[in-house]
């Protein structure tokens, strides 16, 4: 055999190990990252792929490791690669090149750009963490020369999962923990159930092992890998609960008009089942026109869910001036819960319409302006008519919405003032416009709290 022909297969061999041996470092990193998220998008530098065709990063309990590819800056390697082909995983400087994760899903450390030098995933005005139950990457890693990295909500085309999850934060992926939810093992047996580390789920709950009932607590009590609702050995029953806010809602004037008071009800499932809850007011005083549930009467809640509706009480001008106890009844059927709300009447916008004895006619319209400005909570609007004919005096905030009806009503010629009681409102400006058959005129107040 020629030395030629040696030093080809020579050759050959090495080419073959060199081949095999970069196979074995970027092939065998499939990773643990999501075929379709695994995108992060560098500020500088464009996408990142954390599952290249030749490469791919793998999530584990306390670090990472593989390499990840980015369009313009090429391989982006975890870890330290060693002369031995291992790597190395610590990060005690930025010289060392690693990424650790901690049980809560923060990195820290460092990754090494090929082309572009460290990376930092726990830079001071940054951080990348690792949702232990989705998977899901956040925050902002820092690169020395090529900037931000994003991860998540940069885009809806750039998100990074990993398949690996680890619900109850012992270390050991869902997908082969033998008891995913809660903490496996128990190593001290606390629950005395003989089992051992055998799926003893969690030594801080000795009611979770084998063969225990299933309770609704979010928690696999008996370790069949079923949760609550879900497992056929849960004996449960339907539970809700109703509150209502504000617990006070007034009514400030009639005018003619319907007086109207909102609350906003929620009505919560306090167990593991879908509730049917039809809501209904009691305690309603005499002149109520009506009552009614937007957008409607009969709520749907879901498991350990909430829904909100809005309670809206119309009163006539006949409703005496007073509080009312209103009860709130939510009644699925099974059960009834109640809450108490209270409806406050006070007196007309007439009865708060002063006619200036003695202060004659105006020549011609006047609106003045508020007094005092800025107010808290109370203030005066004074105006002078001509002419008798129908006024309609309004307060709007910001936004245009009506907050407060103060006189629709015919009026004799001469002046006027009436208050105006701003205690339920917030802070900010207001508008007060009058209308009349002839004239309108609109000005601006201020009400600090």
């Amino acid at each position: 055999m020629s030395r030629k022909m040696i030093a080809g297969m020579k050759y050959s061999v090495l080419t073959a190990l060199l081949l095999l041996s970069i196979s074995g470092v970027l092939q065998a990193q499939t990773g643990n990252i999501d075929p379709v998220d695994k995108w992060a998008w560098g500020t500088n530098v464009g996408w990142l792929n954390f599952r290249p065709v030749n490469g791919g990063v793998t999530v584990y309990a306390d670090h990472l490791e593989g390499y990840a590819w980015a369009e313009n800056i090429g391989w982006i390697r975890l870890g330290t690669h060693e002369s031995n082909g291992g790597h190395s995983y610590d990060n005690t400087s930025a010289t060392n090149y690693g990424v650790n994760r901690d049980v809560s899903g923060n990195l820290s450390g460092y990754a090494w750009g090929t082309n572009v030098g460290w990376i930092n995933f726990n830079p001071t005005y940054g951080g990348v963490t690792i949702d232990p139950l989705t998977g899901s990457f956040d925050g902002y890693a820092w690169g020395e020369n090529i900037g931000w990295i994003h991860f998540k909500n940069t885009s809806p085309a750039y998100n990074v999962v990993t398949t690996f999850t680890d619900t109850d934060g012992d270390g050991v992926d869902d997908a082969t923990d033998n008891c995913p939810g809660t903490f496996n093992p128990d190593q001290a047996n606390g629950d005395g159930d003989g089992a051992g580390t055998v799926c003893d789920c969690d030594d801080a709950n000795p009611n979770n092992y084998p063969g225990n009932a299933e309770v609704c607590d979010g928690q696999d009590n008996d370790c069949d890998g079923l949760v609550d609702q879900n497992d056929p050995d849960f004996g449960g029953s339907s539970d809700f609960d109703v509150s209502a806010v504000p617990a006070v809602a007034r009514v400030e004037w009639f005018g003619g008009f319907l007086g109207t008071a909102t609350y906003d009800v929620t009505v919560s499932s306090v167990d593991c089942y879908t509730s049917s809850v039809s809501l209904s007011v009691t305690g309603l005083p005499p002149g109520t026109r009506r009552y009614y549930f937007d957008p409607g009467a009969v709520v749907t809640v879901p498991a350990r869910g909430s829904e909100t509706v809005m309670l809206v009480v119309q009163v006539t001008r006949s409703v005496g001036v007073g509080d009312y106890l209103l009860t709130i009844v939510g009644d699925d059927g099974s059960a009834t819960k109640t809450d108490d709300v209270t409806l406050e009447v006070r007196r007309p916008s007439r009865e708060r319409l002063v006619a200036k004895a003695g202060a004659g006619v105006p020549e011609e319209f006047v609106l003045s302006q508020n007094y005092p400005n800025p107010f808290n909570p109370e203030t005066t609007i004074e105006f002078g008519l001509p002419e008798e004919g129908q006024v309609r005096l309004r307060v709007y905030n910001m936004l245009g919405q009506i907050v407060g009806d103060l006189v629709d009503d015919a009026l004799e010629a001469g002046y006027y003032s009436i208050s105006w009681d701003a205690t339920q409102l917030p802070a900010g400006v207001y508008f007060y416009r009058i209308e009349t058959d002839n004239d309108t005129d609109t000005r601006r107040m201020v009400l600090m709290k």
